[in-house]
């Protein structure tokens, strides 16, 4: 069983949904569809998959690795995020004052998490 956070990139929140049960020999991205259905999105949505080690500190996950590969365990914390192209994040953010412009996309998503306040 693995907890559920998801961050919200235009409205910079993380919220708690839920939990949801995998096998230790499931891939990463195994997740993605159970996300897409539990936010009620268009099936295919693509998704970045964060492991948050502690609160406030996170790390992409590798999609193709397995659970017992990423080191995945029983209530382990699993943040995720819809993957914006570079367009869609200077519409959905930048545009509205973010000052994140011109980071890298990982370092800029793991700085949008750690700013937030971890809520379940």
């Amino acid at each position: 069983m693995v907890f559920l956070k998801h961050f919200d990139t235009s409205k910079q929140t993380l919220h708690g949904v839920g939990k949801c049960y995998a096998q230790r020999n499931a891939k990463i991205s195994d997740l993605v569809p159970t996300i897409n259905e539990r936010m009620r999105w268009t099936p295919g949505t693509p998704l970045k998959l964060f492991e948050e080690i502690k609160p406030g500190m996170i790390e992409l996950m590798k999609p193709k690795l397995t659970f017992s590969q990423s080191e995945i365990q029983d209530g382990d914390v699993i943040c995720f995020q819809v993957d914006l192209s570079e367009k869609e994040y200077v519409l959905k953010t930048v545009l509205r004052g973010s000052s994140n412009f011109g980071q890298d996309s990982r370092s800029r998503d793991a700085r949008a998490l750690l700013k937030s306040h971890p809520v379940l």
